[in-house]
């Protein structure tokens, strides 16, 4: 039986240099990006801003009509494929929900007006998340559709 070593295109000293790369990546996105400065003085954090409901209307339904403008809201965000899967778990009437529904803009706008910088949305969660100084934190907390700033 014959040693076979493997070599490979790149160098010890090519990998090392990987290694170092994504290590400084690693540590410049967890501890790096935690407070940032947007143009503003003050360092700003990341934050999740959770909404109260999906907007007007919307406050007092738990489950969509068959039928209704927003059930086929909804419905058009949804592949084929998730109301399938879903299938196999949920009862027919219950595959789409107010969940499904997306964040409401306007809310997401009066934010924007007030300085917020909108990274991500969800719609299970019904928040989206930006940076915020601490100034903007209790006065987008205080509006009537914010339901929790963390």
């Amino acid at each position: 039986m014959r040693n076979v070593v493997l070599q490979t295109p790149r160098g010890a000293l090519w990998w090392k240099l990987e290694y170092a790369l994504l290590l400084s990546f690693l540590f410049v996105h967890f501890f790096g990006f935690h407070s940032v400065t947007l143009g503003q003085g003050a360092p700003q954090k990341k934050y999740w801003v959770y909404f109260q409901d999906k907007g007007p209307g919307t406050l007092e339904a738990v489950s969509l009509q068959k039928g209704s403008q927003l059930y086929k809201s909804a419905r058009e965000l949804i592949s084929d494929r998730a109301l399938w899967r879903r299938g196999k778990v949920i009862r027919e009437e219950n595959l789409i929900d107010i969940t499904d529904l997306p964040v409401n803009q306007s809310y997401v706008d009066e934010l924007v007006k007030r300085g917020f910088h909108p990274h991500v949305s969800s719609r299970w969660f019904n928040a989206v998340s930006g940076y915020l100084t601490p100034e903007q934190v209790s006065s987008i907390a205080s509006l009537p559709f914010v339901k929790e700033v963390i």
